[in-house]
């Protein structure tokens, strides 16, 4: 079943599908409840994708597209990796707010963050408009997805952006929370922000803004003690973020479907449905057997084999191929880079099997309870540890989404952010020791 048989499907029974989606969407309420700090918690935000795919999963064995075992086996893996979510117990603001945010390696870290900003945001710039110029612009192509695709070898950038864009959006925040006094620093935050919200549009994904709100949620419960008032103030940061997001989905899909659909003007209702359809995994796999035709011999490297590629230790053609892709193209004879999600239910019963994908999912909720609720008290709070936790947790939040996706958003991280790193520590370690010895001759004056 494709996406428009599935329109057909929903239009035909949509009293049942809003059924169905109000009974998720209270079921979910009810078993997060204790988890909830604010809709910009990456993690609330891509539960409620999860909810329309619970919705997508239900709605089709109640039109019996689809055979009880699917069923099953999607409903044991949904509760192991519930499970393995609430194997830690859920963060609270209290624990966030007395929580100490000290700690500092550097005697100038403060120093250190402008000098890694100005390398990263920098970078990000030139690395953004290159991208333009030799691969286009993804807000204006068929398929965003597939923008890298036969670029030889230009996927070097998307990478190298992906990695950059959270780590600028933080040390961002992080200066704008310090409240600098020197004009030059402050034009130049102005002129990047613009750049950034700009880059963030032309980027073509409906979703990219919300980073923005994701971060600033990140940096907040990791500085709740020095920044308190804001940490209790999200709510009405909530607020102003969503409605932007919101209006720049809006804009991306009227753009987009004036270039395949000229004329075409219900951007609402196409919003809606992408919601809706964001169970797309589900329907394309489960009716008809589908998942079943997918070749499921090389789990490992589906899970890991990115790094593997990128490292040229195992060329392109022996990884498996991108289980959305194959999906999509059983439907399609499209060339086009596309297609759903690999939502850990399916990717697990493709690649493990139908027992093996229990444990696979609840290992990666284990996986992502750490990261939100435990990782922050191992890691130091210094600017380093923060950024650690920021990649990690980001990602890891996107597991249940597309686990090959977070992967190998962190195997990215492993590999790229490590040269900016080491360059901001070769010139801040001279800078430091200038300052240093500045200050001490002064004082000996």
């Amino acid at each position: 079943m494709d996406w428009y048989a599935f329109g057909l499907l929903l239009y035909e029974h949509l009293p049942l599908y809003l059924l169905i989606l109000a009974g998720a969407l209270l079921l979910y309420y009810f078993i997060f409840k204790t988890t909830y700090l604010s809709l910009l918690d990456p993690l609330i935000f891509n539960l409620l994708y999860s909810v329309f795919g619970f919705s997508v999963v239900i709605f089709l064995y109640a039109t019996q597209s689809m055979d009880i075992k699917y069923l099953y086996s999607y409903l044991l893996t949904q509760l192991a990796f519930f499970g393995g979510l609430f194997c830690f117990a859920p963060l609270n603001t209290r624990q966030l707010v007395d929580l100490d945010s000290g700690n500092a390696v550097f005697e100038e870290e403060g120093m250190f963050v402008k000098i890694l900003f100005f390398i990263t945001s920098g970078s990000y710039v030139l690395i953004q408009l290159l991208s333009y110029k030799l691969v286009g612009i993804p807000l204006f192509m068929e398929s965003r997805t597939g923008a890298y695709a036969d670029s030889g070898g230009l996927g070097i950038l998307g990478r190298i952006i992906d990695v950059l864009r959270p780590v600028v959006i933080f040390l961002l925040i992080y200066l704008l929370f310090k409240k600098s006094n020197s004009l030059k620093l402050n034009f130049y935050l102005a002129g990047f922000g613009l750049f950034l919200l700009t880059s963030l549009i032309l980027s073509g994904s409906k979703s990219l803004f919300m980073n923005i709100g994701f971060v600033l949620f990140i940096y907040l419960i990791l500085n709740a003690g020095k920044h308190s008032g804001s940490f209790f103030n999200l709510r009405k940061y909530e607020r102003y973020l969503i409605i932007c997001g919101l209006l720049l989905a809006f804009l991306t899909i009227f753009i987009q479907s004036q270039q395949n659909n000229p004329g075409e003007q219900n951007s609402l209702g196409i919003f809606l449905y992408r919601l809706v359809a964001s169970g797309d995994t589900y329907y394309f796999s489960y009716p008809s057997h589908n998942i079943e035709t997918i070749d499921g011999s090389k789990g490992f490297l589906a899970l890991f084999g990115d790094i593997f590629s990128v490292l040229r230790i195992v060329p392109r053609e022996n990884q498996p191929g991108v289980l959305g892709v194959q999906l999509f193209q059983l439907y399609s004879d499209s060339d086009l880079i596309t297609g759903p999600n690999a939502r850990h239910n399916v990717f697990g019963y493709v690649y493990y099997g139908f027992y093996g994908s229990i444990v696979f999912s609840f290992l990666i909720g284990w996986s992502l309870s750490f990261a939100r609720n435990k990782l922050l008290f191992v890691l130091k709070r210094n600017i380093i540890g923060q950024l650690a936790f920021l990649f990690l947790y980001l990602n890891l939040t996107f597991i249940e989404t597309d686990p090959p996706v977070a992967v190998s958003g962190l195997e990215n991280a492993l590999l790229i952010f490590p040269v900016f790193l080491v360059i901001a520590l070769l010139l801040y370690v001279p800078l430091f020791d200038f300052k240093s010895r500045f200050f001490s001759l002064k004082i000996l004056k």
